[in-house]
């Protein structure tokens, strides 16, 4: 894999019920030459739906760290069903335009 980041996902596809969390595993790894900071972003869902216990996880060259997300939509009436695409992004600290 090119690049600094490395993220490993075990699914692609999650299922979840509205008023019930469904947790998301990924594991970050540090495929640069020095310490750096990661930070989670997730984009084409609400924030609110999104809790993670750390949205940036410092990693030394070589580390690597599993990281939970927690995706909870909300029960309420204006609570679509279907799809909602989203994705999960990393980027680093020492190079900022880079993201996996």
């Amino acid at each position: 894999v090119q690049g600094r980041i490395g993220i490993l996902l075990a699914s692609s596809e999650l299922s979840a019920v509205p008023g019930s969390a469904t947790t998301v595993s990924l594991v970050l790894l540090n495929q640069g030459l020095e310490d750096d900071v990661f930070q989670l972003f997730v984009e084409g869902i609400p924030s609110a739906w999104v809790a993670t216990p750390s949205a940036v996880t410092r990693l030394a060259p070589g580390q690597q760290k599993e990281i939970t997300l927690n995706i909870q939509p909300p029960r309420s009436t204006q609570s679509q069903a279907g799809r909602h695409p989203f994705t999960i992004q990393v980027g680093i600290q020492m190079s900022p335009g880079q993201r996996a």
